[in-house]
């Protein structure tokens, strides 16, 4: 796009006009700026966005490091646990949630509790809860904190409640604490983060950042107006890094964990925990909107948590992406190669040109995703996936992006 001077010229208005559609457009995501180069249109819609974003159609024999998945073989087999099942008749006198599933709601959400009076419910993965949170909570044009970069389709889905985003650098530790400060400062309504497998940098809120940021929230929060706390822990069960959470700065907070990246995505299932009010209204919205969560996949998955199997199959995994994740970020920095990847089941590597970089990789058989989507006034990154891969793959993929990165696009393998 031109610049804004030279449009404000153009169009015979003031700078600040112009500033100030461009501030709209790029709340919307509409835009994103790219330092040295100006404000580019984005090319993907907010759909686009919330299906994971488009991605190049990988050659035939193309390896997908581009998904953010879970390792399809680290996952149980639904199939099994379905045959098991022995589940009674339903008709329209269910319970939001039934007995099994409030059991191992009070469990699975125990640490995040704290002791608190919190309230719990059920949702259909961490998007639909963080949607009911917005609903439930905010107002169109409310300003929320988010990562920067951060989650794409979380980002496009709070957009779509018309919600004005306030992007926040994060580090290996979550939010940078002098940028959140400046944001709350400025005014803020709510933040949504994840305190650990922060997708796409890798952060891990650490003990002393939560406390650093809890401080910071107490200090600007207006009693009569409050604060709300947004928490995705999406990656609980799979991620071996401690939790520390930014909701004990606020009365009114919610906390979503899903079980997509450790029992599968397709089971599009969360337990979600808050305060009071705010349970209150998600569960009215849900009884008129989806009615109940159907008693057969409440079903499957206490099936899935009470299986010893499964228990252990989920430490597992998690040690496994542990492992690839840090063997990946080792073997780029052998290399030369700056990365990031703390937590969880990504690597961060930050690039001058993410599409020139991801089809160069693409080229040598590798399918990349693009920082575009994630980012609002990050830095140009690639997004590496290595939960599926083997070791020795992890070990070519870093001498392929070294390669990439330090002599321009490579001659086809």
């Amino acid at each position: 796009m031109p610049s804004i001077r030279d449009l404000a010229k153009e169009m015979n208005v003031s700078p600040a006009t112009v500033a100030a559609a461009f501030r709209k457009l790029a709340d919307r995501g509409l835009t994103y700026v790219v330092r040295g180069v100006g404000t580019k249109v984005r090319q993907q819609s907010l759909l686009s966005d919330a299906l994971g974003g488009s991605v190049n159609v990988a050659p035939v024999g193309s390896i997908d490091i581009a998904s953010g998945a879970p390792d399809a073989s680290l996952l149980p087999n639904l199939n099994t646990y379905l045959h098991r099942l022995d589940v009674p008749t339903a008709l329209y006198n269910v319970d939001l949630m039934i007995a099994k599933i409030r059991d191992h709601a009070a469990s699975f959400m125990a640490d995040a509790i704290d002791q608190r009076s919190a309230h719990l419910t059920i949702a259909s993965g961490a998007l639909d809860s963080i949607s009911d949170a917005a609903s439930a909570r905010l107002r169109p044009g409310d300003r929320v904190i988010v990562e920067d970069p951060g989650f794409a389709a979380a980002s496009s889905l709070l957009r779509s409640h018309t919600l004005t985003l306030v992007p926040v650098a994060v580090d290996d530790e979550g939010f940078e604490v002098n940028a959140f400060a400046d944001a709350m400062q400025q005014g803020a309504d709510a933040v949504l983060y994840s305190p650990r497998a922060q997708n796409p940098f890798g952060s891990a809120i650490t003990r002393a950042r939560a406390k650093a940021l809890r401080d910071v929230i107490e200090r600007h929060v207006n009693d009569e107006h409050g604060f709300f706390v947004i928490e995705n822990d999406h990656a609980s069960l799979i991620s071996e890094d401690e939790y520390n959470s930014l909701t004990p700065s606020s009365d009114t907070w919610l906390s979503t964990r899903s079980l997509s990246k450790s029992h599968g995505p397709d089971l599009r299932f969360a337990f979600v925990a808050g305060d009071a009010l705010t349970i209150d209204r998600i569960r009215r919205n849900q009884a008129l909107n989806r009615g109940w969560m159907p008693t057969i996949m409440q079903n499957l998955v206490a099936a899935l948590l009470s299986d010893e199997e499964v228990q252990r199959s989920v430490v597992v995994a998690a040690k496994h992406y542990s492992n690839r994740r840090q063997r990946l970020i080792e073997a780029l920095a052998d290399l030369g190669v700056n990365a990031h990847g703390r937590s969880g089941l990504n690597v961060h590597v930050p690039v001058t040109d993410e599409g020139t970089i991801s089809t160069a990789l693409l080229t040598l058989g590798w399918q990349t995703r693009s920082g575009q989507a994630y980012r609002q006034h990050a830095d140009p990154f690639i997004r590496l996936t290595p939960a599926a891969l083997s070791e020795e793959q992890i070990d070519v993929l870093a001498r392929d992006v070294a390669i990439t990165l330090h002599s321009g696009p490579p001659v086809v393998r």
